[in-house]
């Protein structure tokens, strides 16, 4: 009930941003508690109302709840994708896959001795083009605290980036 009456203000609040032309930041934590199918159009306009909207989520199993479908959607909308400790294994590896799954190209040989040179290699090989993890996400279930990993819209990527704020507290 209270998180319906949170995000009905924020969608009200969309036509004052519009005539003023002030930039609202919107940050939901544990945005799980608030999330419904009504949701969707909101974060799909949140650019074109001058909302800049940061939601915070445990693990994606919070989002599958409502359907899988509500998960790609609200996905689909991060330009931003900030990452830190992650200890449901699922939601670590489709992090991993998001942060920034590339390729790796893999040539194999077979040769008949150790002794053999690359001119009896030739023809012999095979090419191999996988997916690669450049950050592994078991690496992101390690994280410490106050540490992420982000990406960024055009697919900048940095690991193991400190943010200050959180220094104050242990790292787990």
């Amino acid at each position: 009930m209270f998180g319906k009456m949170i995000m009905d203000d924020i969608k009200q609040n969309s036509e004052t941003n519009l005539l003023t032309g002030h930039t609202t930041a919107i940050f939901i934590d544990e945005y799980n508690v608030v999330a419904n199918d009504g949701n969707i159009d909101l974060l799909n306009k949140g650019r074109e109302f001058l909302y800049d909207i940061t939601l915070s989520i445990q693990n994606f199993g919070d989002l599958v709840k409502i359907s899988e479908s509500y998960k790609d959607a609200i996905i689909a909308n991060c330009n931003t994708l900030i990452v830190h400790k992650v200890v449901d294994v699922a939601t670590s590896d489709e992090c991993g896959k998001l942060l920034n799954l590339g390729k790796s190209v893999t040539r194999t040989f077979q040769a008949d001795t150790l002794d053999d040179t690359a001119d009896e290699l030739a023809g012999k090989g095979v090419t191999a083009v996988e997916d690669a993890f450049i950050i592994n996400p078991n690496d992101l279930r390690r994280l410490g605290v106050g540490y992420c990993a982000l990406r960024t819209l055009d697919k900048h990527i940095f690991f193991s980036l400190f943010i200050p704020y959180f220094s104050k507290y242990k790292n787990s």
